[in-house]
């Protein structure tokens, strides 16, 4: 098995190209080696996007575990008094989450996109990072929305509780409690 050593290869080292002109075609053993670094960058990109999905499916279930068991033990009188100095310690373990997908693990895979579409537009046959790119360039804003809608939602109910306003969770407490003491 061949391995394609870049700092060796002439594949990557064409000029740029023009907006007018067509990019290179290469031979048959230059888009074998171009393939085979595609293809290496394109798991390179996936590696981060599963790490993304992993630590965005396991903070909210993390979350959501954290608070159910908060719930279940703090039940009863003394349940919404503890939930007050707990749910902002969750707001902000999820707004940390939040600053480590973003601004670490984004970056990441944001680098291998771009070193994806830099190979790309060396090579006219390949095109599919570029167009999936193009694609999702407008509904970025996708991946705040998912942390900043939970942020909301647990300060709604810390600012509920704080302020001892009737709220949909106390109401949920209370049936919660009579469920379960009957």
């Amino acid at each position: 098995m061949q391995t394609l050593d870049i700092n060796q290869s002439n594949v990557l080292e064409s000029k740029p190209q023009s907006q007018n002109q067509e990019p290179i075609d290469f031979s048959s053993e230059e888009f074998n080696s171009v393939f085979k670094l595609w293809s290496k960058y394109e798991d390179i990109a996936m590696h981060f996007n599963e790490l993304i999905i992993k630590l965005r499916v396991q903070a909210l279930g993390g979350l959501t575990i954290t608070g159910t068991i908060t719930t279940a033990i703090f039940r009863g009188d003394n349940g919404p008094n503890m939930l007050k100095f707990l749910l902002p310690i969750f707001l902000l373990g999820w707004i940390a989450i939040y600053f480590l997908d973003i601004y670490y693990y984004n970056r990441l895979l944001s680098g291998a996109i771009k070193e994806i579409i830099l190979l790309e537009k060396q090579f006219k046959n390949i095109k599919l990072t570029t167009k999936i790119e193009e694609e999702i360039n407008n509904s970025k804003n996708g991946r705040h929305l998912f942390y900043w809608i939970i942020a909301i939602v647990l300060c709604c109910i810390s600012i509920s509780l704080w302020l001892d306003i009737p709220s949909i969770v106390k109401v949920l407490l209370q049936t919660y409690h009579f469920l379960f003491q009957h």
